[in-house]
């Protein structure tokens, strides 16, 4: 991914990433990346919340937003987000 965001400047690329499972790897590619957006959570009740950190060549509000999902959709996406933590990425670290 890094190479990629580095590199080719001819196309755009989403990445989604987790700071939890590489911290270190993460904070460079967020340096590098034209346009960012964070997101958090928050347990009790499940919230989700969003900010746009930088954009480029545009005008943004950087205010950080609450998005408007049901808490058991939020447990749906984190089971997934869970199952991926657990198995994939371990799978595809081993490429």
């Amino acid at each position: 991914m890094k190479r990629t965001v580095e590199e080719d400047k001819r196309r755009t690329y989403l990445f989604s990433v987790s700071t939890t499972a590489k911290e270190d790897m993460i904070a460079e590619l967020e340096a590098g990346a034209d346009n960012l957006i964070i997101s958090r959570s928050v347990k009790s009740p499940f919230r989700l919340f969003m900010q746009i950190v930088r954009m480029k060549n545009t005008a943004f509000i950087s205010e950080e937003v609450e998005i408007p999902l049901a808490p058991e959709t939020l447990e749906e996406v984190k089971a997934i987000a869970d199952h991926s933590r657990r198995r994939v990425i371990p799978l595809i670290s081993k490429i």
